[in-house]
């Protein structure tokens, strides 16, 4: 049956389309062995996850990177984590027709052209998320450009099918559009929902001879091969410099090409100065290795014997190293540390804690790591802390050593009993791997102190708790950990994180310490083989992803997706709690990017995985907020996206408010200044008023007791009303006037005064005399006679009538011969003890120590 299949009033005869999918076929399966080592990640997507209806029309990526998605029911937003929904909703401008949306192509201004069910046509800006009705005049030349950028597979007739890829051993079949992204990834849409295919390379590659196996140690000799020792085919595998599998040791020392097994797996190995090679072995003690020829040693077991102690305390070497005297020091998982002297003869000394390292306990017998810091100083790591020693010394014996553990009420102490390697710098700092307990860094200067002070490596950026090996990298130190490799330079605190996606989709990594082949590349020990890594790999920078800030939530309320494209943000006064989310666009896997942010010049902020950042009452002000984030591989990179926030401030928190604010406070200093000044002016005006009516009566008194005038008859008394004396305080001369002029007294005020202390100057010796015999002499009541003398006097009648008693008390102490007693009398007080006590009270010494200080005067 022949039949026509038109493209472009085009007719192809159906039987050459045939032979051509058989060519088609023939080609793909010349390719397979090509491309059968490429790895696919393979997500189906549909409503489910998020988008908003199964059957998918069409996919865009905007200048952003953002991935739009056409369905039956609106269009939908992709940032590699969420879906945002863009629908029709009262308060748009322009509504569209329905949401079933046919297809859709970005414009040369990179908004979205779309075509709904009817052939409506609309634009969508990607800038103001609006959409707008296509003017009559251009629906032309729109519908051309989506019909253009439909970037659909033709469709068979359905006796044949519908189009189908193969990626990998998946199939994926019924296609009726695809697309490809900047990344390469290709969108595939089929009858329901939607497929991402993404193709996975990994930077590290893996030794093929050693998949599925642990490997325990390493060693480059003298000769450029390096040696890879794996634990559970308990072989030893050798490689020339250029990489070349030269063969296996047998147990005989000799290289074979075909696979060999030693007899134990090795899990230490050293090539000493005079280029002995040593190998450490779980189970079956040392094995020294002397060169016959290159493809063959003459190799001596060391074992272990219960019964001999001038041999191996036990079966497991763990770690093997030489010191400066060339004396092997061992560390025994079980055993703790042993020396090796004489290690060329036939049967060397093996020193341990039996037969005269007796400074080393038998509780430190975990062993696993040995670092000399100095020529004369060895550092083990065990299970049970670190145990440092001074070694110079030939006598074993003298050996004393010194246990540093984690003590948990000291901050500085070790972090984790549990050493797993050491380190030493090229600037003499001493790093310390912890199983749990991360990477500590000795910071007492003299190794030998008997408390020594560390600090974790700590990077708020990434922190780091388990970690198996520390090595050298140029200035950097690498650091394995369970699952990851992080590069962290000491001097900058910076560091570089490389997770599972870096190296293999089985990310186990092991306690052996990495070290560089020959050629530069790196070995690093993983649970399922030897992986692989040139070392300029990991410094470069690769696969940028761009930031964008994907939505913003105020105080709660519907979260606006329409920030993506914006700089600033301006927050309204009552809208300053406030959510920012953000994302880096990597479609191929974004399952471990992190994130850092800093506002203003603040320090980065690390903020691992978590892509929102929520603001809670921000201060009226500009801000300026930058995001940064690593790629896939854990890589920090230049990709800081910044945007402004300009939080506005409410009436009272205004530039205009503030200076009122400023004003008000001004007035209200000066106020209080000048209130308190006042005050003080008044208490220092009233006290010099008081003093100038005591002096005054001092004066009267002297007066009177100059003249003497007695007997005045009580006819004047009656006629006159004044006391028994020409000179009173009612009668003052133009002097007495002078010194109530200067205290400021008004005239009915200074009546008033004189009367009351006129009543009191007769009625002194009388201890009967109260407020109210002094109310009656100034004719006022009890409380208008109170308030009168505290606005005038600032006293009260009780404490004048003291003052006036204690200074004529003064005067007689000084000017009469009067006993204290007789004075106390004379001046109203009914008990001398009393007086002496308001006396020393009021002049800060007792009647007779002034009395004496007078005389002495």
């Amino acid at each position: 049956m022949y039949r026509l299949i038109r493209t472009d009033n085009t007719a192809i005869n159906y039987y050459y389309f045939v032979q051509m999918r058989y060519i088609f076929l023939l080609l793909a399966l010349i390719a397979i062995p090509q491309t059968k080592a490429q790895h696919y990640d393979i997500k189906h997507l549909n409503d489910n996850d998020g988008i908003s209806h199964t059957h998918v029309t069409q996919v865009q990526q905007d200048n952003s990177g953002m991935i739009w998605i056409s369905t039956w029911n609106g269009l939908n937003r992709y940032d590699g984590y969420d879906f945002e929904y863009i629908r029709n909703k009262p308060g748009f401008s322009t509504i569209t027709a329905n949401d079933r949306i046919l297809n859709i192509v970005l414009d040369d201004d990179g908004h979205i052209l779309l075509c709904t069910q009817g052939y409506k046509m609309y634009k969508f800006r990607t800038d103001t998320y609006t959409f707008e009705e296509i003017p009559e005049s251009q629906k032309k030349n729109t519908y051309e450009k989506i019909a253009k950028g439909r970037n659909c597979i033709f469709a068979f007739d359905e006796p044949f099918g519908m189009h189908k890829e193969t990626y990998g051993d998946r199939t994926i079949t019924d296609i009726r559009s695809i697309f490809t992204d900047r990344q390469g990834n290709k969108w595939i849409m089929p009858k329901f929902g939607m497929y991402k295919v993404s193709s996975i390379s990994y930077p590290a590659k893996s030794i093929k001879e050693t998949e599925n196996m642990t490997p325990r140690a390493f060693l480059v000799d003298n000769m450029k091969r390096y040696w890879i020792a794996t634990k559970e085919d308990k072989a030893v595998r050798i490689y020339s410099a250029d990489n070349k599998l030269i063969g296996y040791l047998n147990q005989s020392g000799n290289i074979q090409p075909s696979f060999r097994q030693f007899p134990a797996p090795v899990y230490s190995t050293l090539q000493s100065k005079d280029g002995t090679i040593w190998l450490g072995t779980k189970g079956e003690g040392v094995f020294r290795l002397n060169k016959k020829d290159d493809n063959s040693f003459l190799i001596k077991q060391i074992k272990h014997e219960p019964s001999d102690n001038n041999l191996l305390p036990v079966k497991d070497i763990y770690n093997i190293k030489e010191d400066s005297k060339g004396r092997l020091w061992m560390a025994m998982l079980g055993g703790g540390v042993c020396c090796i002297t004489g290690k060329s003869t036939d049967n060397p000394k093996i020193i341990n804690a039996d037969n005269g390292l007796s400074g080393y306990k038998q509780e430190w017998k975990r062993a696993r790591t040995i670092l000399f810091p100095t020529d004369n100083i060895i550092m083990v790591g065990t299970d049970e802390g670190l145990v440092v020693a001074d070694i110079k010394s030939d006598n074993f014996k003298d050996i004393i050593f010194k246990q540093h553990i984690r003590e948990p009420k000291r901050a500085n102490s070790l972090s984790n009993n549990i050493i797993l390697d050491m380190l030493k710098d090229a600037s003499g700092r001493i790093f310390i791997a912890t199983e749990s307990g991360g990477v500590n860094i000795v910071n007492t200067e003299d190794l030998l102190n008997d408390k020594l002070e560390f600090s974790i490596v700590e990077n708020n950026e990434n922190p780091i708790y388990m970690s198996y090996a520390v090595a050298h990298y140029g200035k950097d130190v690498m650091i394995i950990s369970n699952n990851k490799v992080i590069l962290y330079n000491p001097d900058t605190k910076e560091s570089n994180m490389y997770c599972s996606n870096f190296w293999t989709t089985k990310c186990d990594f092991t306690e052996i310490k990495p070290i560089q082949r020959p050629d530069g590349q790196w070995l690093i020990g993983h649970t399922h083989g030897v992986l692989t890594i040139d070392g300029k790999e990991l410094k470069e920078k690769r696969n940028i992803p761009p930031l964008v800030f994907t939505s913003l939530t105020v105080q709660g309320k519907e979260k606006d997706i329409n920030i993506c494209q914006k700089d600033t943000l301006y927050i309204a006064p009552g809208e300053r709690n406030f959510t920012l989310t953000y994302a880096a666009i990597d479609f191929i896997d974004n399952s471990n990017i992190f994130y850092r942010t800093k506002l203003n010049d603040n320090n980065w902020r690390y903020e691992g995985k978590n892509r929102t950042l929520t603001f809670f009452d921000l201060k009226p002000g500009e801000y300026t907020l930058s995001v940064q984030s690593t790629n896939r591989y854990g890589q920090w990179n230049d990709n800081t996206r910044q945007i402004t926030i300009i939080v506005e401030p409410r009436i009272w928190e205004t530039t205009f408010a503030q200076v009122i604010y400023i004003l008000l406070f001004g007035l209200l200093i000066a106020g209080v200044t000048y209130t308190i000044n006042y005050i003080r002016y008044l208490k220092r005006q009233r006290k010099e008023t008081l003093d100038a009516y005591m002096s005054l009566l001092a004066i009267n008194e002297k007066n009177a007791e100059r003249h003497e005038v007695k007997d005045k008859t009580d006819d004047s008394m009656e006629r006159s009303g004044k006391p028994n004396s020409e000179f009173s305080l009612l009668s003052s001369d133009n002097k007495d006037t002078q010194i109530l002029m200067a205290a400021h007294i008004k005239a009915e005020d200074d009546m008033f005064i004189r009367r009351i202390l006129e009543y009191i100057e007769q009625n002194i010796g009388d201890p009967d005399i109260n407020v109210d015999g002094m109310a009656s002499a100034a004719c006022v009541s009890r409380s208008a006679l109170n308030r009168k003398l505290r606005t005038l006097l600032d006293t009260t009648p009780n404490d004048l009538l003291r003052i006036t008693r204690l200074q004529k008390a003064q005067r007689m102490l000084s000017q009469t011969e009067l006993n204290i007693n007789e004075i106390a009398y004379n001046c109203g007080f009914s008990d001398p003890k009393y007086f002496s006590r308001c006396f020393k009270s009021e002049f800060g010494m007792s009647p007779r120590a002034y009395r004496n200080g007078s005389e002495s005067a």
